[in-house]
């Protein structure tokens, strides 16, 4: 089976967020500033930070928020 490896660290990170957010699959920029400890701004710059625009708004699925730390953390 070729399925890819779980980055190290990516289950903690969801697991932390479900936590910050429970019952929530995406996060507001606002919210997702505040997890990561940075401004809107800052957040809104970071274009490897993955993100899904609906209509007018922009969300951060909590997978994608905890898959995107893990590698940062890696240093990939």
């Amino acid at each position: 089976c070729n399925m890819p490896r779980e980055i190290d660290g990516y289950r903690d990170n969801l697991a932390l967020l479900r936590e910050l957010f429970p019952e929530r699959a995406a996060l507001t920029r606002a919210e997702a500033a505040r997890a990561l400890g940075c401004s809107e701004r800052t957040l809104q710059r970071k274009k490897e930070i993955p993100s899904v625009a609906i209509g007018q708004t922009v969300r951060y699925p909590l997978d994608s928020l905890a898959r995107w730390l893990a590698k940062t953390a890696a240093g990939r």
